[in-house]
């Protein structure tokens, strides 16, 4: 009786340490492919009015697998460009470009995260403000926002979510903004998540 109790402990433990360790990484399906995010309304906001862009961001994973470490870097956006603004302006510092995607968290449960939480770092890019066309800066050393994907229930990233605060030559401003996960940079797949 005690051997059968003792096998069946050691098997629960052993399964859970095999769940444990199962859940320590991310699979990004065809992540060397690429991906793009497209928002039609990008706001920064500050004490000089809010301006608003239409941003596209293309970038790429640097592997399939990827374990949950955060400050682990997951890619590069490669691309950034500003296609019109409906107020005030925004132009990217394309010579600051890679910026680095680092894991930050995620959101849900095995085997599909519902939301995967990543920092970008290294931006920069002006602002010209909407009413006097004053304009400010953001440099690289001091900026950072975070992209969240959302997730559908078939592993699919359907959508992204920029969030944070960033320096403008002294200013405090936020960045904000919902938008689409377009397909790969290369194929005609979207991008899929999975917890493995």
């Amino acid at each position: 009786m005690r051997l059968w109790r003792t096998a069946i402990l050691s098997g629960a433990v052993l399964a859970l340490a095999a769940g444990t360790c199962s859940a320590s990484r991310f699979e990004i399906t065809n992540a060397l492919n690429g991906f793009k995010g497209l928002w039609t309304r990008m706001n920064f906001s500050g004490g000089f009015g809010t301006v608003e862009c239409e941003v596209l961001i293309e970038g790429q994973f640097l592997r399939w697998t990827n374990y949950k470490l955060v400050g682990l870097q997951y890619g590069n956006v490669l691309i950034s460009e500003v296609l019109r603004c409906a107020r005030g302006g925004m132009t990217i510092a394309t010579e600051t470009l890679p910026w680095p995607i680092l894991y930050r968290s995620y959101t849900g449960s095995l085997p599909i995260p519902s939301a995967l939480s990543m920092t970008i770092i290294g931006m920069g890019f002006r602002i010209r403000e909407p009413f006097f066309g004053a304009t400010c800066t953001v440099r690289p050393e001091t900026s950072s926002v975070i992209l969240t994907g959302g997730i559908t229930i078939a592993g699919v990233i359907n959508s992204y979510t920029i969030s944070g605060s960033n320096q403008c030559s002294g200013f405090n401003g936020s960045v904000e903004g919902t938008g689409s996960a377009n397909i790969q940079r290369s194929t005609s797949v979207r991008t899929s998540i999975y917890l493995i």
